[in-house]
């Protein structure tokens, strides 16, 4: 009530996000994207800093792109953000390619469909390594290199039309983009010409609640959504804690791997709960809840009890949920679906249910309709 369920929402460079209507848009600094890359309902998409190396993302006619061999590039193509600024690339026994410096290990993505039917083109790579060849359909796809390549480290390769499995002599391709210091491709990032790269800052969301809706002696954290390229070196939070940013008293969720989560509880300075547990995967959507008091501190996943321990004491004085660490660093990076606090501690039904992937069939209309 009163805005205590209200995120401070912080980006100081403009993103981009998918929006209702499956096209790509810039949204402005500061601005929280609300992405529908994932269908139905949208995800509060959470990113990390980094940039696009590819100093014409969408320009493939600028002449920092070099085709090799018998290769035309034509503008005026529809793209995925609506505008007309896609290209058709048409050749034979050469590629299209910009030599920028980039690192063997460098994630590469591109926007990529064919002039009409199906088949199969080298993508992103010299046409020579091993990861690079592609299924291509007349719908738009975005395809990624996140493994490490062997030949032609430092190139973007667009299109490579030289291997002896593609099929295809000509593709419409769109947003050609590259970083140096992410494992994975994050949403696309404009560059019309810079050679540094073009930044995107970090997305934060922390601060929301108070002491009124947020219950110290008991309750449930719950959060649905994905956890982007969990890392224990990035250590990307959940946190519920005191409005002074203490950790002394503090509920606390890290996605520390792909299939880790470690918490965290802490009562009056004492660190009841550290535990690192094993879960479902957490780069596809999973619900999860947190339940502590009544003397219990307890760990759901998608309809499932995975951790539960007793404890001795509960926290006092908590007031803000982050999207971080209780100091509002270790910003978390994902698509959150949905995240609740309930200041009660939920029965053991009532988490299973609140967690579960449940169905019902309802009558409307003389129709039937399955309610997900």
């Amino acid at each position: 009530t009163d805005g205590a369920g209200d995120f401070t929402t912080t980006r100081a460079s403009v993103a981009t996000r998918v929006n209702s209507n499956g096209l790509i848009e810039e949204v402005a600094a500061n601005v929280p994207r609300l992405d529908y890359s994932d269908g139905g309902c949208p995800s509060l998409l959470l990113e990390p800093t980094t940039l696009n190396l590819v100093p014409y993302s969408e320009n493939f006619s600028n002449s920092s792109w070099v085709g090799g061999g018998n290769i035309t590039v034509e503008s005026g193509y529809l793209a995925p953000d609506g505008s007309n600024n896609a290209c058709k690339v048409s050749g034979s026994g050469g590629a299209l390619n910009t030599s920028i410096g980039l690192l063997q290990s460098t994630t590469r993505s591109i926007y990529v469909r064919t002039v009409s039917g199906v088949g199969k083109i080298s993508l992103l790579s010299y046409f020579g390594n091993s990861n690079n060849l592609f299924d291509i359909t007349e719908e738009w796809q975005r395809f990624e290199i996140s493994t490490s390549i062997g030949t032609g480290t430092n190139s973007f390769y667009a299109v490579d039309f030289r291997s002896l499995s593609a099929t295809l002599s000509e593709v419409i391709i769109w947003g050609a983009n590259a970083t140096n210091d992410q494992s994975y491709a994050t949403s696309y990032i404009k560059n019309e010409g810079t050679s540094a790269g073009i930044t995107r800052s970090a997305d934060t969301a922390n601060g929301a609640g108070n002491s009124t809706v947020i219950n110290s002696t008991e309750g449930v954290l719950y959060f649905e959504g994905i956890a982007t390229n969990p890392d224990v070196s990035a250590n990307s939070q959940i946190s519920i804690s005191s409005a002074t940013n203490s950790g002394n008293n503090r509920v606390m969720i890290t996605p520390s791997s792909d299939t880790q989560l470690t918490l965290r509880f802490n009562a009056g300075g004492t660190q009841l709960v550290t535990q690192a547990v094993t879960v479902s995967s957490l780069s596809v959507n999973s619900k999860i809840a947190v339940r502590w008091g009544n003397g219990n501190y307890s760990l759901y996943q998608n309809g499932s009890e995975v951790y539960t321990q007793a404890i001795a004491s509960t926290p006092t004085g908590l007031a803000k949920l982050n999207f971080s660490s209780v100091t509002e660093t270790n910003n978390f990076n994902g698509k959150v679906k949905d995240v609740r606090v309930y200041t009660t501690a939920l029965s053991n039904i009532e988490i299973e249910k609140l967690t579960s992937w449940t169905s019902f069939t309802a009558m409307a209309n003389g129709q039937s309709y399955t309610i997900i």
